[in-house]
């Protein structure tokens, strides 16, 4: 008699853990010329070169792919009359698992396990020790971050012909005292004495183990999803060797319902959001970013963050429902801000590689916490905290966090460096206010009954491409210096330049993710046309926006509006705070202009830019020029000054900026603010409110 393992309840498990988290066994996406059939090639062919600004072009390879077809495995079920599944055929072991010897196996209630010996007169003896059939299924190794070793056991329950399944710590089974613990499962156990049943079970399963070491599959487990460290399985969209065991309820949660797909029919998914992507360019950007999330570690590189950011009723949460169903249930994936700093952590820790999705930054008023996340985004990892056991691991993540607010988190962050993690988007995603509406209930309706199909085909897609990661980084790679060399003969400024290179690492990414999901989903997205337009937004924004930039302007107008008051030899408070001397030189207090950037929320490196950029002027043996100032009524005293030189206070912020309102917004006021000495108050042009 043969046997097909594709029969098997090895592979039926297999399958059953598929299904169990909602994971069809679907094939990569083929093109519509491919072949059907078992011997089908999938030929992803050479991308049309993308030419941005007919310089720009990222070229992906051609890849043949043969699927083989499985050989048929044919056991001799003759060979083992001592095979497990002889015994008790629904218990779901390996088709050549057996009873250890001198042991025997039954369905009968109160015989499940017997210990066989030989009469003197060579006659066999069956002896009950235990009531019911146990063998052991599986061993969960914690190789890859997941919990202490531990065995799926499945015993038989006589009185309903069930086979029961049990999932216990290996440690439980080491000694008498906690194996009894298998009680509560329904294994009736007794440990009283040497020779309890404690203990006989104890042995049968060491010899159990013993004798089918190789034929008990081990499986390795995490705590995460997204790659695994072979990047051969990605989870939970494709999997099959990792199980996946969530550390609490929310990852519970988010493994259960979040990350879940629902729904089979890809093309209806694909045309129902094709309007949506080529009526808006933000949106196919964003959409194209939760994409771009596992193709980070593909590419090298680091996680970064994308913000939307615009006034309500444009479409900011519809987008982001767009992104992330994707990948699964957005009505459960799109968190936040205001949230507790650990559990947005948690959030990000357990979605390693998946795009995660955080909306209304305004919402959550502790900035220092806002710009942790977007620098545990880039730099991989959060901050270490302190439990009654020792401290916790880490949180660690390697992704694009997709955000949402209604004023930019970059201008409440006021660091230079978040430039490098976050990549900021104010225009509109739409046009109007009805088309959000409409856009809404279209895709309200499309996700009750498909999500997370997306992002099953497009790992499939990834994997199936192996071969071939190395010529998209270098595609990527291309990319990026094609940006360099367009910005660099652009109309910006050397600061602003500077600042614009580190988002061409960010927008590069989008490049080449838009051409493979072309590849993919045939969704017909100009890319040259999209991500000229987002360039440009994005360059857009941060004209004139670096934080050293910005910071001078505010120093600078606070000088000048309170010139007559502060910085005149003639102030009538008896404290002069700097000099201004039209064409030649602004100079002010050092403490006078650490109080002001402290105050604004700016970090102090923004002095070392003004240096490295020779807006300070220094004596020649590179201190602080003496000036003389007022230091009390009719007293006057040389004392060393920050020294501002003019022309490069023009070539950094404008010509004719003493003339002018040097913020150059037109929402700018004027209030009132404590003097740097905390006395009394003057006023100055604010372009913020508090």
């Amino acid at each position: 008699m043969s046997f097909n393992i594709y029969e098997s309840s090895e592979y039926k498990s297999l399958l059953a853990h598929r299904e169990g988290r909602s994971i069809p066994a679907l094939s990569p996406v083929q093109p519509k010329n491919s072949q059907t059939g078992s011997k089908a090639v999938y030929k992803h062919h050479q991308l049309p070169a993308l030419s941005l600004s007919d310089e720009l072009a990222a070229i992906i390879v051609e890849k043949t792919t043969q699927v083989e077809q499985k050989e048929i495995v044919e056991i001799q079920e003759d060979s083992l009359p001592n095979a497990v599944k002889r015994f008790v055929p629904g218990f779901n072991v390996h088709p050549k698992a057996v009873v250890p010897e001198d042991y025997a196996l039954s369905k009968l209630p109160g015989e499940g396990i017997c210990k066989v010996s030989i009469c003197k007169d060579g006659t066999p003896l069956s002896t009950p020790i235990l009531d019911k059939a146990i063998a052991i299924s599986a061993i969960y190794s914690g190789k890859f971050g997941g919990p202490n070793e531990q065995a799926v056991l499945e015993f038989y329950e006589p009185h309903d012909g069930q086979v029961k399944q049990i999932i216990v710590d290996r440690e439980i089974l080491s000694k008498p005292s906690s194996i009894t613990s298998l009680n509560n499962y329904g294994y009736s156990v007794t440990h009283t004495g040497r020779n309890s049943e404690a203990t006989k079970l104890i042995q049968y399963l060491k010899d159990y183990e013993r004798e089918n070491y190789d034929r008990i599959p081990r499986i390795d487990t995490t705590h995460k999803l997204g790659w695994s460290p072979t990047m051969d399985e990605f989870l939970p969209c494709v999997s099959g060797k990792i199980r996946i065991v969530p550390r609490g309820k929310e990852e519970k949660n988010l493994l259960e319902k979040g990350f879940v797909v629902l729904g089979t029919e890809l093309q209806k998914y694909i045309s129902t959001i094709q309007p949506i992507l080529l009526d808006s360019v933000v949106a196919t950007y964003i959409y194209a970013m939760a994409f771009a999330s596992p193709l980070l570690k593909i590419l090298g590189v680091p996680g970064f963050s994308v913000e939307l950011a615009r006034n309500s009723g444009y479409g900011k949460s519809v987008v982001q429902k767009l992104a992330m169903g994707a990948f699964g249930n957005p009505d459960v994936l799109v968190k936040q801000w205001k949230a507790t700093p650990y559990a947005i952590e948690t959030f990000l820790d357990f979605s390693d590689n998946l795009p995660t999705a955080l909306e209304d930054a305004q919402l959550n008023k502790d900035i220092d916490f806002i710009t942790d996340v977007f620098y545990m985004v880039f730099n991989g990892n959060g901050k270490i905290r302190g439990s009654l056991q020792g401290n916790r691991i880490t949180p660690t993540f390697s992704g694009i966090l997709i955000s949402s607010a209604e004023t930019e988190s970059e201008k409440r962050i006021n660091i230079d460096g978040i430039n490098r993690r976050l990549n900021t988007l104010t225009k509109k995603p739409f046009k109007d206010k009805a088309t959000v509406k409409k856009y809404a209930r279209i895709l309200e309706k499309l996700h009750k009954e498909i999500h997370g199909l997306a992002g099953k085909y497009w790992i499939d897609f990834l994997i199936s491409n192996k071969g071939y990661w190395d010529e998209w980084e270098q595609c990527y790679q291309d990319a990026v210096q094609k940006l360099d060399d367009l910005l660099k003969n652009a109309p910006y400024s050397e600061a602003d330049k500077d600042m614009m290179e580190e988002q061409n690492r960010l927008l590069a990414v989008g490049v080449v993710t838009l051409q493979l999901m072309n590849k993919c989903f045939s969704f017909g997205i100009d890319v040259t046309k999209t991500m000229k337009e987002i360039i440009e937004a994005v360059y857009s924004y941060m004209d004139g926006a670096s934080k050293p930039i910005v910071a001078l302007r505010m120093i600078v107008n606070y000088a000048i509006t309170n010139e007559k008051s502060l910085f005149s030899a003639e102030t009538k408070t008896g404290q002069q705070y700097g000099v201004i001397r039209p064409g030649e030189y602004l100079a002010i207090q050092e403490e006078t202009v650490k109080y002001l950037l402290e105050k604004g929320g700016y970090n102090l490196s923004v002095l070392d830019s003004w240096k490295e950029w020779g807006i300070l002027q220094f004596d020649s043996n590179g201190k602080k020029p003496q000036i003389e100032i007022v230091v009390g009524f009719g007293k006057k005293q040389k004392k060393r000054l920050l020294k501002f030189g003019w022309t490069k206070l023009e070539d950094y912020i404008e010509q004719g900026f003493y003339d002018v309102d040097v913020l150059g917004d037109p929402q700018a006021k004027v209030v009132e603010v404590l003097k740097p000495n905390g006395k009394g108050k003057v006023f100055r042009i604010d372009s913020e409110s508090e």
